[in-house]
């Protein structure tokens, strides 16, 4: 049994190298010796290293993809994306790392991409944040644009009562209606044999007393102004046709100087099955100002 004379290692007889530093073995302690001078060299079957040149027989060490992945969209960012698939792939590689007993490394590039993708996290829930804060803010802030439907007249207003009840009403050129719905027709029977409801309708007829207590005459038309809704929730404007025992005032038309008053009916054609629910009255032919509501029960 003989010993590598450089580093110690045990050699068999027959080797002629120390493979672990390299080093010639001779048989006299002067041949050594100027060997050793010469530095070490490659072990046999290896080509030879120049002198003084250390040469290792560990083969090189891998580096660990997903530590480099990790670096890479730690870097990207991605909307935070990257940064959570960083932190992710970083600690694979290095539960990957210490797993392989030093035969892969990239441990640090792991540590760079977890921490580059931690901070991405926190950057990306943070700006995520300030973003709907602003947005809430600025929809708050804008102006709401609304439409004219949408925006009720100030002088716009409605009042309720029964039929039979009279309701006071404020009209153009400083007249004022008093005006009732006294009754409801229904059915209506035609006036002629010219004047028949569509299939499956029936008239109705609303029978209307107006008087002026105002100041100014008073010019509208009743047509243009009343309508009933439904049972069905639905609104019904006037028809046109006559019905008997009671006249449509003139064509709809009326004229009342202060203290005059008048009575008519306003003609509906209403499926069959609907009720008249309510009846309505606004003396601007139905444009604005105020507006009387009767219900019917």
């Amino acid at each position: 049994m003989k010993f590598c004379i450089n580093c110690g290692q045990q050699l068999e007889e027959d080797w002629i190298v120390c493979p672990k530093c390299g080093t010639r073995v001779g048989t006299t302690l002067d041949t050594a010796t100027a060997l050793r001078e010469q530095g070490p060299i490659a072990p046999v079957g290896n080509v030879s290293a120049p002198a003084g040149t250390a040469v290792s027989t560990r083969p090189p060490r891998a580096t660990s993809g997903s530590a480099v992945a990790s670096l890479v969209l730690g870097i990207l960012w991605i909307w935070g994306i990257g940064s959570l698939l960083a932190v992710l792939l970083g600690f694979r590689a290095r539960s990957q790392i210490k797993r392989s007993n030093g035969a892969v490394g990239g441990n640090g590039l792991a540590v760079a991409g977890i921490t580059l993708g931690i901070v991405g996290v926190i950057g990306a829930v943070v700006l995520t944040l300030a973003l709907v804060g602003l947005n809430e803010t600025i929809t708050r802030s804008a102006p709401q644009v609304r439409t004219q439907e949408d925006t009720p007249n100030a002088n716009d207003k409605t009042s309720v009562a029964r039929i039979g009840s009279a309701i006071q009403l404020s009209a153009a050129n400083n007249a004022k209606l008093s005006v009732t719905a006294q009754q409801v027709i229904d059915p209506a029977s035609g006036a002629n044999e010219f004047s028949t409801p569509e299939s499956g309708k029936r008239f109705v007829g609303v029978k209307f007393v107006i008087s002026n207590v105002g100041s100014g005459t008073y010019n509208g038309n009743a047509n243009n102004g009343a309508s009933v809704i439904g049972s069905d929730g639905q609104t019904y404007t006037t028809d046109f046709n006559a019905i008997a025992g009671c006249t449509n005032f003139n064509n709809g038309d009326i004229t009342l100087a202060p203290e005059g008053a008048s009575t008519g009916c306003v003609v509906f054609q209403i499926p069959n099955g609907v009720t008249v629910a309510k009846v309505r009255f606004n003396p601007n032919s139905g444009l604005s100002g105020e507006t009387g509501e009767w219900t019917n029960r």
